[in-house]
């Protein structure tokens, strides 16, 4: 009954309703318009939020006659194409709920957030394996129908799994011959990677921008990962300005401070150049915070100053090979610098809603020494970042009771963030309930609306 260690549920129940209803609701589309012929049907759709939502997927289909109308004579049929894509497709929201699935579906939400933010991802896991198998055995149903092609596909569409989630759904040989292109791009991966060192290096530069086989994303990630061996070409690169800001960044994320990179990236912002905000952000990851405050002393480098200085605590951090510890130093020195603009561009990058760093047990101390920060900024960030449930149970006993604490900050923003992200902690954080009622009668609307809005959810 149950597929998938530590996790209880019915997985043989949700694949069978999948199936059955999948096909019902596609053959039902198939009486009323007989003369549509249909090349593919994707479960798509499923939003997942790790800790949090985990919603059932919606079912897309397309005919060669729905494709056709709204193709534009697009020449490319590659799987990023519309072709590929349910959201472009004649019957794009095929709803598959009834009331077995809507109870499977509360099931499964209420299975992925009992435990940890671990237990949550492994749920995840067993969800996408079932509906791989729900994609396979509605093709084996569907595919001998007369109103389908001769290379008819069932697969799951998703943003996260992309191609590679499609591939577990289809057959090795069709899914080529449908996407060359991304069997072209095996073999690349492969030919590359027998490469000499410096020629990946140079490869892995050309392919920078790129959106097509081995796109710039993936080429930025091997660049950070050979590390130290791709500097010297990088900052050759500068020089180019259509890539020159994309080379800054990956300076920085490769985490390696020595006197040639930042003399590197210090020239471009000193001269002004294309890639002088991403050269300082990089600066700043790479813990040169002296010269950031030198910046913030003139107008016409403030910009860059201040963006270099908050890098370390926007999430832009996550992607270095090596991330500095947590250190709010750099920050409270810029708040306290008197410079009313270099206080208003820190505020805008680190307003409640943009993306943080992450950290580990190691920066817990620094983000609970932050709860008592003079500057409502740092107070902030900090409850932000300290409201992530992975941290575990042990850190929990210290952070908990310190963003209680902050529940009662004369700051009314930082009361409705401290209960926002106490409620993160879910179960854990059910001890503090009595606390969060209190703020019912808080005198800002917002903090009363946050506090009824968790408590509504924190049972």
């Amino acid at each position: 009954m149950n597929k998938g260690t530590g996790v209880k549920y019915n997985w043989n129940l949700l694949e069978e309703l999948f199936v059955d209803q999948g096909y019902k609701a596609i053959k039902e589309l198939l009486k009323i318009n007989a003369d549509q012929v249909l090349y593919a049907v994707a479960f798509y759709a499923s939003y997942r939020e790790q800790d949090g939502k985990l919603q059932f997927p919606m079912l897309a289909v397309n005919s060669t006659q729905g494709y056709e109308q709204n193709n534009n004579a697009e020449d490319d049929e590659g799987f990023f194409s519309i072709k590929w894509n349910p959201y472009d497709w004649k019957w794009g929201e095929i709803d598959l709920s009834s009331n077995e699935l809507n109870d499977l579906e509360n099931r499964l939400q209420a299975e992925a957030i009992k435990s940890t933010p671990k237990h949550w991802v492994k749920v995840e896991n067993n969800f996408m394996k079932c509906l791989v198998r729900a994609s396979k055995r509605l093709y084996m149903k569907l595919k001998k129908e007369n109103q389908v092609t001769k290379d008819f596909v069932v697969f799951f569409h998703d943003e996260d799994g992309g191609s590679d989630l499609a591939k577990k759904c289809i057959n090795q040989k069709l899914f080529f011959k449908l996407f060359p292109e991304l069997d072209e791009t095996a073999q690349e991966r492969n030919l590359v990677a027998g490469f000499p060192v410096m020629e990946q290096v140079e490869y892995y530069i050309d392919r920078l921008g790129k959106h097509d086989g081995i796109d710039g994303e993936e080429a930025e990630s091997k660049l950070i990962e050979l590390g130290e061996l791709s500097i010297n070409s990088l900052i050759n690169k500068l020089n180019d300005s259509v890539i020159s800001w994309k080379v800054a960044g990956i300076l920085g994320r490769i985490s390696i401070a020595d006197t040639i990179v930042l003399a590197a990236l210090r020239n471009e912002v000193e001269n002004g150049k294309e890639a002088a905000l991403w050269s300082a952000m990089s600066l700043g990851l790479l813990g040169d915070i002296d010269y950031l405050h030198e910046l913030n002393k003139s107008d016409r480098t403030r910009l860059n100053g201040v963006n270099g200085i908050t890098a370390r605590y926007r999430s832009w951090a996550n992607n270095c090979k090596q991330i500095q510890p947590l250190n709010y130093t750099p920050l409270k020195t810029l708040l306290e610098n008197g410079c009313d603009d270099c206080s208003k561009i820190a505020m805008s990058n680190l307003e409640p809603g943009n993306s943080y760093c992450d950290i580990t047990i190691n920066d817990v101390d620094e983000a609970l020494g932050a709860l008592n920060s003079p500057h409502q900024l740092i107070r902030q960030h900090a409850i932000c970042i300290l409201g992530d449930r992975s941290l575990g149970k042990k850190i929990a006993l210290k952070v908990l009771p310190a963003l209680a604490e902050r529940l009662s900050d004369q700051n009314s923003e930082i009361r409705r963030l401290a209960v926002l992200n106490l409620s993160f902690w879910k179960k854990d954080a059910v001890k503090y309930r009595s606390n969060i009622e209190r703020l019912l009668q808080d005198e800002s609307e917002k903090v009363r609306t946050t506090a009824n809005n968790v408590l509504t959810k924190l049972l």
